[in-house]
C-alpha cells in the first residue's frame, strides 16, 4: 500500500478494525543512516500511521 501522495510505499501494511492503514512493516535489507530512517519514519507519521523496521544491521 502506498500514501495517495506517492510519498511511501509500505512493504507490508496492516490495518484496523475500520480497514484504515494502522503500522507498516518495512524490511530494511539495504544500509540506512539516520537521517534517513528518521525522514522515512516522518513520512508515515504525517499519514497517521506507525511503522516497524526490521533489518539485519544494526540500527542507525
Amino acid at each position: 500500500m502506498s500514501s495517495e501522495a506517492r510519498e511511501w510505499r509500505a512493504d507490508v501494511m496492516v490495518f484496523d478494525e475500520h480497514d484504515r492503514p494502522f503500522m507498516a512493516l518495512e524490511a530494511q535489507l539495504s544500509p540506512m543512516t539516520q537521517e534517513e530512517a528518521q525522514m522515512r519514519t516522518d513520512r508515515y507519521a504525517r499519514d497517521g500511521v506507525a511503522v516497524c523496521w526490521v533489518a539485519l544491521q544494526d540500527r542507525p
